[in-house]
C-alpha cells in the first residue's frame, strides 16, 4: 500500500518538475540587471504589440529575445557606470551580445558597442 501512495507522489512530483520547467518564467540575471520571458507563447499588452493599447501574442523567441537585450542593456548601464573597468562584466556582456545577436564582441569592444548598441532593438510581438 505504502509503495503505491509513494509511486503516486513520485509520479505527481515529477509532473511538476517537468511542467515548472517548460512552462515557468525562465529567467536571465547578470551582475543584478534579471529579465524574465515564457518558454510559450503568452498574451501580454506591451509597447511591442501593434496597438500598445491591446493585448497581443507574444512568440516564446522573441519574449527571450528581448530579455536578452534588456539584460545587455541594462549590464552596459552598470558597466557604463564603473568605466568599464570589471572584466567580468565586460564578458558577460560579450557573451549576451552573441547569444542574441550572434555578434562576437570582445571584451575591449563592449564599451563601443554600449555606447551605440545598434544590433540591441527588441523583437515587436503580435
Amino acid at each position: 500500500m505504502w509503495h503505491k501512495v509513494a509511486g503516486v507522489i513520485f509520479v505527481i512530483f515529477i509532473f511538476f518538475i517537468v511542467t515548472g520547467n517548460y512552462l515557468g518564467e525562465q529567467c536571465i540575471d547578470v551582475n543584478g540587471c534579471k529579465s524574465c520571458w515564457k518558454p510559450i507563447a503568452t498574451s501580454v499588452k506591451s509597447d511591442l504589440c501593434p496597438d500598445p493599447e491591446k493585448a497581443c501574442l507574444a512568440r516564446s523567441e522573441a519574449q527571450k529575445y528581448n530579455a536578452y537585450v534588456e539584460a545587455t542593456l541594462c549590464a552596459c548601464d552598470k558597466a557604463r557606470a564603473d568605466e568599464f573597468s570589471d572584466p567580468t562584466l565586460n564578458k558577460q556582456i560579450s557573451d549576451l551580445i552573441k547569444s542574441f545577436s550572434g555578434l562576437s564582441i570582445s571584451e575591449s569592444e563592449v564599451s563601443s558597442f554600449c555606447s551605440q548598441p545598434t544590433a540591441a532593438v527588441k523583437q515587436r510581438y503580435g
